[in-house]
């Protein structure tokens, strides 16, 4: 990066922002049939203006899910106290599998709003731990439909534990419940 800066006039730091970010995580949605499902997501930050965009394949959004995106995107600027109005924040789910699963923007929001923090940061987050939960714009976590299922699919992830929302209790053995 250092010879690349010298030859194209650039200073590192400009160099590095060009370079996009990206973090790979998990949200648990629910196919069509009431199963649940875990699905990667990746999210890819770069310099930009402001853009917020989902990305994705065979996936339905239920209504909603690109305003979560949003306030996902503003809580992760607020508790981050990192900008994103200069950069783009593209959110893609990669789901492989051959039904369309759905993901609703209440349920998804907590796990993206923490893939967002974790790419602002640089850190990677830690998969063997999967959540579910709406996210508001004070950046609380609200409550969300088919927990059991959504439980279920996280222990056969292999996560060792699923987080709900506070008030939402459910009895899944093979897997920490908090």
């Amino acid at each position: 990066v250092g010879d690349l800066s010298g030859r194209l006039g650039l200073a590192v730091e400009e160099i590095s922002e060009l370079t996009p970010k990206i973090r790979n995580y998990y949200v648990v949605g629910v196919r069509s049939d009431g199963e649940g499902v875990v699905v990667p997501v990746e999210v890819k930050i770069i310099r930009g203006n402001g853009a917020v965009s989902a990305n994705i394949n065979k996936v339905e959004f239920l209504p909603g899910t690109q305003d979560s995106i949003r306030v996902a995107v503003d809580v992760a600027r607020a508790y981050t106290q990192i900008s994103t109005f200069d950069k783009d924040v593209t959110v893609s789910f990669i789901y492989e599998g051959n039904e369309i699963v759905t993901v609703d923007g209440g349920s998804a929001g907590a796990a993206i709003t923490v893939a967002i923090i974790a790419t602002l940061l640089e850190k990677n987050p830690d998969t063997s731990v999967l959540m579910t939960g709406s996210i508001f714009p004070n950046g609380a976590i609200g409550p969300i439909g088919s927990v059991t299922a959504k439980a279920e699919a996280a222990r056969s992830f292999c996560a060792h534990t699923f987080l709900v929302p506070s008030g939402q209790v459910i009895d899944v053995s093979g897997i920490n419940i908090i």
